[in-house]
């Protein structure tokens, strides 16, 4: 059985906004009061002009610790803020209709394969753990804090935003990174494997798979003509999808999903595809 890796980013690829707005909303007179921050997006300015990577974590600790974010534990994070994060439309659903994680996951087994669904996320671990994709996911990689009985304290891991491609090789070997594993013995071969991403950051992971034969989906907010043409100038030479971010069923993301579940099932090849792309 052909097993199908799907690989995500999650900020503004399974959700419409970035994870760490509902702190932002919920403390909003604090960060006006301390910071002058009147909207979300502003507090990027902090972090080095960067929402990616240590400098927003670093941020958020300082933030904490001085009180703009009181009582900012793990806990606090996943039960209260996470339910708050606006997820993308289709992801899931209230009426009762399949969401997007079982529809693909009827698509691989009506193909004869099986699905995995994997977050490699700069986010942190408990804002993505108490939103409603969590149960449907195999593994997620994303940061973490350490924290005392005030809240959070310091930053106990990271995912650095321009190494997702280790994170992708761990996945698909299944086993240890540096470990020496022929191709036919990895969990998911990387030509089984499509990736979802929005951004720069996912630009390398984009790249990887599709020397190997994967598929990169590069996703932009539905409607945003100027995301679209963003992501045509930055992504377009790296991925082979660019829809829009809408997971419903018979969505355009939806049905060019499931058109290329159903090549990636029937292909049966075990030629090198580091190697081939060379001479291509």
């Amino acid at each position: 059985m052909v097993r199908i890796g799907f690989i995500y980013d999650f900020d503004l690829t399974l959700s419409e906004e970035f994870q760490q707005y509902p702190i932002f909303r919920e403390f909003a007179a604090q960060l006006k009061e301390v910071h002058g921050v009147s909207l979300p997006e502003e507090y990027w300015r902090l972090c080095n002009n960067s929402e990616m990577g240590v400098g927003w974590m670093q941020q958020l600790v300082k933030d904490a610790k001085a009180g703009v974010f009181p009582n900012l534990t793990n806990q606090r994070m996943r039960d209260h803020f996470a339910s708050q994060i606006k997820l993308s439309p289709g992801l899931v659903t209230l009426d009762g209709t399949a969401n997007w994680f079982d529809r693909v996951n009827e698509y691989c087994q009506d193909n004869g394969s099986e699905g995995e669904h994997h977050v490699i996320s700069v986010g942190v671990h408990p804002l993505i753990a108490g939103t409603a994709v969590f149960p449907n996911l195999t593994s997620l990689r994303s940061g973490t804090f350490n924290e005392d009985d005030s809240g959070i304290v310091d930053i106990k891991t990271i995912v650095d935003p321009f190494r997702k491609v280790e994170d992708v090789k761990s996945i698909c070997k299944g086993t240890d990174l540096h470990e020496d594993l022929p191709l036919d013995r990895y969990h998911i071969n990387y030509r089984n494997v499509i990736i979802f991403g929005d951004g720069q950051s996912d630009k390398d992971m984009f790249r990887y798979i599709r020397q190997r034969g994967g598929i990169a989906v590069a996703v932009f907010e539905e409607g945003n003509w100027q995301e679209y043409r963003k992501a045509i100038k930055n992504l377009g030479d790296s991925v082979n999808i660019i829809a829009p971010r809408d997971y419903s069923g018979g969505s355009t993301l939806d049905e060019l999903i499931k058109e290329h579940v159903g090549k990636i099932s029937s292909e049966i090849c075990d030629m090198d595809y580091d190697l081939v792309h060379k001479f291509l």
